[in-house]
């Protein structure tokens, strides 16, 4: 699977969930604010898709544009926009919220395992966006 597919099939099991969903293009340096956005009737859900190779997620990962974006959105405090990573590993996704990123950054932890995010397909059973 390609960054490019992990893309896709998240965007996918959004729309599949009844939300519309726009993948933002890459500029020639790739640089964009995050790679979704999906509208649902309660939510807006701003995520970047991030590929990994191991059971882990390191936030050396997360780039500039990245931080500063989510930084901003999370500064308008607006309960019904969720931010956050989708990160896939073996082909199944899990999601960790921008919040528990930033406290593990503040407990100095340099990466979060997938035990300890949110599996994908529980997200919207449970209401687990936050």
């Amino acid at each position: 699977m390609t960054p490019s597919e992990a893309e896709v099939r998240v965007a996918n099991f959004l729309s599949n969930a009844n939300s519309f969903v726009s993948l933002f293009k890459k500029g020639i340096d790739g640089n964009q604010p995050f790679d979704l956005l999906a509208i649902s009737k309660d939510v807006t859900l701003c995520l970047d898709v991030k590929l990994c190779d191991k059971d882990y997620f390191t936030f050396n990962r997360v780039e500039e544009n990245q931080k500063n974006s989510f930084q901003f959105l999370n500064s308008l405090n607006n309960p019904n926009v969720h931010l956050g990573f989708a990160i896939v590993y073996k082909g199944i996704a899990y999601y960790l919220p921008y919040n528990r990123y930033v406290e593990a950054l503040e407990q100095s932890k340099k990466s979060l395992k997938t035990k300890d995010m949110i599996y994908w397909g529980e997200i919207w059973k449970l209401g687990r966006l936050k």
